[in-house]
């Protein structure tokens, strides 16, 4: 099917479309919004969000406070085409069936996470909550020229405050919930000078565990500073920091036949617990130079972390990672704003490098995060073993192993070019090209003993079996180009190609058996898809009512799947490539009745294959159901000086999808398999007429549905159950 006989495919399609379309703005707003107003960075210029060609989601820091919408999968609870997937310490997202369908530990998902603009290839910093937000973007479809790493699928942009230098303000907001749910966050503005403020904002949460034996809890902290510089108007130098903490038990799961019971029951004992701190600096200069600005951004993060405990009635400790450091370097220069040919040129570069074993299952641990007794020391457990106390070796035999073994090494180095350019045709169009050439290597290391230790089955191998892994040296050129037509004053259509790619990694040690160490881990190819989108954005009744509609049609050429499958004796997963196919329609609609009623409502429907000939041929991608709708409403009560007190009721309806990638002969009655759904979420808050203060209640998951969103050996991981609480919130 070549170019122009997509084109009009989608063209025809998109003209089916009834004129109540597709509003990705719209989504938790204040009684009174206005839409069309709504500024985003998506092409890393302010832009109104209907007037950027690309499907785009945007929330508020406002309403992301006001409706207590503190993690990830909250925040874009509303959006089209969005699904967030709980992982093991943290949250991925999923545009459109793309997303994370491998393991964290081997490959990065398909959508880039970007908090203040910087790539973040973990999803810790989802644990704590999100606070002090300025806005979350969602980006759909491939974002390759622009933002480069692996956002085949799509961007996410998380964007916090920055200093302020008018006034000394800040907030202070409370929560309490079931599930022993205490949850705080504030922030601060000082300005030091006219020139120079600092601002200061943190969270701590703690909640028990959803699960019976006190896992899928969540005990984190996090601290941000920043600290703001501008000489002259024309020239500013930011500075942050920040730092995350999780501990309490850590990630669980729940036994298939549980889930089918309804019930969040495992196995699986008590013990273990989990540590992470994850640190970032960096900091962004910007100076006019000439006919655009210069922009400077450097940023390095490291992590640290273990997970320590019980899946399946074995016990395992998993240093994912043991350690990991990440540096990133974004040179860009930009035309500046108002010019009537917007353009930008960059440079990028990024190296990150990661050390720890994958995973070492069926012994017992002592942990030491400082060295000395207990640090690196394996202890053997007896036979029968099934539950033995992690944290001081109790239950295993008093012989000890010191050893080093299965401390794997990954690095990734990436250099980047890139520019785009919009240029006015004759009116009323207007042209976007955009171009990124990538040069990305990726070697490490490999212990061939990784996983070797089998406890009471034999005896532990210490000695480390070290090989260099096959080094991976790839080029990528993606672009884009769309064609955008002012078709009247608030009404913009356009069509778009665009590549995109994900990297390649490596898969894990296999054949490991109690004697004999595995094979070095092989390296598995890029992910690459074109995609081809036309769609069109109505802004009417003086942007009282969004009225937006997009079709897209993604080419596969190498689609990243972990195969794996016991009954044919694979245990060990596999990372393979496979041809696929998806196309879609999206269709919204936002609606400010009058000065207190505000309507949005979303319809996606997404069909997606893996073709080819193998046994994967036929199924479709996971986390892409076939039919999604997503609805809100909300009212706002005046009351004169009482302030207001405003209601909100979100509906949403998945069809049937699967978590986790399945032959599609197995598709029929597999554990792997989320059938269709439906659940809400009721919202409602009180606040002053200052707005200084204000009290929220919500009940989310109202109807309790037990919600799977991965599944592996037997046991599901779900998402949240039915969570109710109220917030308190203060602002100066």
């Amino acid at each position: 099917m070549n170019i122009i006989t997509r084109t009009l495919l989608l063209s025809s399609a998109l003209g089916s479309i009834p004129a109540l379309a597709c509003a990705q703005t719209a989504s938790s707003p204040p009684a009174t919004p206005s839409y069309a107003d709504i500024v985003v960075t998506a092409e890393k210029v302010e832009k109104r969000a209907q007037d950027t060609p690309m499907t785009i989601s945007a929330v508020t820091g406002e309403a992301i406070q006001r409706e207590a919408r503190t993690k990830l999968d909250d925040v874009l609870a509303n959006a089209p085409g969005v699904n967030v997937q709980g992982v093991s310490r943290g949250f991925m997202v999923s545009i459109r069936g793309l997303g994370l369908n491998l393991p964290a530990q081997n490959g990065a998902g398909a959508v880039a996470t970007n908090y203040d603009g910087i790539y973040n290839s973990r999803g810790e910093a989802a644990s704590t909550g999100f606070y002090d937000l300025e806005r979350v973007e969602t980006l759909s479809g491939p974002q390759s020229t622009i933002y480069g790493r692996n956002a085949v699928g799509g961007v996410v942009n998380i964007i916090s405050h920055n200093p302020e230098f008018d006034r000394v303000s800040g907030y202070v907001q409370g929560e309490l919930g079931n599930y022993a749910d205490r949850r705080v966050e504030g922030a601060l503005n000082v300005p030091i000078t006219s020139n120079l403020a600092v601002r200061v904002a943190a969270a701590g949460v703690s909640r028990d565990g959803y699960l019976s034996n006190g896992h899928d809890d969540n005990k984190a902290s996090s601290l941000r500073v920043k600290a703001l510089y501008q000489p002259v108007e024309t020239a500013s130098l930011l500075l942050g920091y920040e730092q995350t903490t999780l501990g309490g038990k850590g990630p669980g799961a729940v036994p298939d036949a549980f889930y089918q019971a309804g019930q969040l029951n495992t196995t699986d004992p008590a013990d273990g617990f989990q540590h992470h701190i994850a640190r970032k600096y960096w900091a962004e200069a910007k100076i006019e130079v000439g006919p655009g600005q210069l922009f400077i951004q450097p940023s390095y993060q490291t992590l640290t972390g273990i997970v320590q405990g019980a899946f399946g009635g074995v016990f395992s400790n998993n240093y994912d990672p043991l350690y990991t450091d990440q540096f990133a370097l974004e040179a860009r220069y930009s035309s500046l704003k108002g010019a009537k040919v917007p353009w930008n040129i960059g440079y990028y570069h990024y190296h990150n490098k990661g050390t720890g074993p994958t995973s070492i299952s069926g012994s017992c641990y002592a942990y030491s995060a400082t060295g000395g007794a207990g640090y690196n020391t394996v202890y053997v457990p007896a036979a029968g073993y099934s539950n033995a106390a992690a944290s001081n070796g109790g239950g295993c035999s008093t012989t000890t192993y010191a050893t080093d073994f299965g401390v794997d090494m990954r690095t990734t180095n990436v250099n980047s070019a890139f520019g785009q350019v919009t240029v006015p045709l004759v009116s009323p169009l207007h042209l976007t090209l955009g171009a990124r050439e990538s040069w990305v290597q990726s070697g490490g290391t490999s212990d061939l003993n990784s996983g070797n230790t089998l406890g009471a089955v034999g005896t532990p191998v210490t000695t480390p079996n070290v090989v260099a892994l096959q080094e991976i040296s790839k080029t990528f050129f993606d672009y884009r180009a769309s064609l955008e037509a002012q078709l009247a004053p608030r009404t913009m259509a356009y069509a778009t190609i665009a590549s995109g790619h994900r990297e390649g990694g490596y898969s894990f040690v296999t054949s490991i058996t109690a004697t004999a160490p595995g094979v070095a881990p092989k390296a598995y190819d890029p992910e690459s898809m074109v995609d081809y989108e036309v769609g069109i954005k109505n802004t009417l009744m003086g942007g009282r009512l969004l009225l937006n509609a997009d079709a897209f049609y993604y080419d596969y050429k190498s689609y990243q799947l972990v195969y794996f499958n016991p009954a044919a004796g694979i245990y060990t997963p596999q990372f393979l490539t496979f041809p696929g196919r998806a196309y879609g329609v999206e269709a919204s609609a936002a609606f400010t009745l009058g000065p207190n009623d505000n309507l949005s409502f979303s319809a996606v429907y997404l069909n997606t294959r893996i073709k080819g000939t193998s046994a994967y041929a036929g199924a479709p991608f996971t986390n892409a159901p076939r039919w999604s709708y997503k609805a809100s409403y909300g009212h706002r009560f005046d009351l004169g000086p009482r302030g207001s007190l405003s209601t909100r009721f979100d509906l949403r309806a998945l069809s049937s999808q699967l978590v986790y990638p399945t032959f599609a002969s197995d598709i029929a009655g597999s554990d792997t398999l989320m059938h269709a759904y439906a659940t809400a979420d009721i919202l409602m808050s009180w606040e002053t007429a200052n707005k200084r203060y204000g009290i929220s209640a919500y009940v989310k998951n109202v109807n309790d549905k037990l919600i799977k969103s991965s599944e592996f050996f037997g046991y599901a991981q779900v998402q949240a159950p039915r969570t109710y609480g109220f917030t308190a919130r203060a602002s100066f």
